[in-house]
């Protein structure tokens, strides 16, 4: 714990070490965990918080609206963990999280729920969903149906 500014206790997670010259400094990073954070660590998308908390203000202004809600979940997660460590299953998140980057529009948001979800919201979309769309779709099959090695 420690006080912050406004002399209130806050629990925090350092992960460093105090380097011993005339002046001891901290080196490493200092994280409040009072505070959510908006984006994930891994792939930069932002958190189911902030799902929640996008869609509320959404639905508070306009309650009839256009769009689409995908989610998306790795198979076997736990298994290519167990396989290949944390490292491997920190890189097929990484892929797939790279691969529906580029495959949706830039106006689609796009979440990491806790895990191996993720979620692509997009509001106000035309009737007829754009190539970028079916070509996620198409890529997601091909994933899919792949036999695993």
């Amino acid at each position: 714990r420690w006080i912050d500014k406004n002399d209130k206790e806050t629990w925090i997670s350092c992960r460093g070490k105090v380097v011993d010259n005339e002046h001891k400094l901290f080196v490493g990073r200092i994280s409040r965990l009072d505070i959510k954070r908006k984006a994930d660590h891994l792939t930069g998308f932002l958190t189911e918080p902030q799902l929640k908390l996008n869609y509320e203000k959404r639905m508070a202004k306009e309650f009839d609206f256009s769009g689409y809600f995908i989610i998306i979940g790795i198979d076997n997660l736990k298994k290519i963990n167990e396989r290949f460590g944390l490292e491997g299953g920190d890189k097929a998140i990484t892929f797939v999280s790279r691969s529906i980057k580029k495959c949706i529009q830039e106006k689609s948001k796009i979440y990491r729920m806790y895990g191996d979800e993720f979620v692509i919201l997009q509001i106000n979309v035309p009737k007829n969903v754009s190539e970028k769309e079916k070509e996620l779709l198409r890529q997601l099959r091909d994933i899919e149906n792949r036999k695993p090695a």
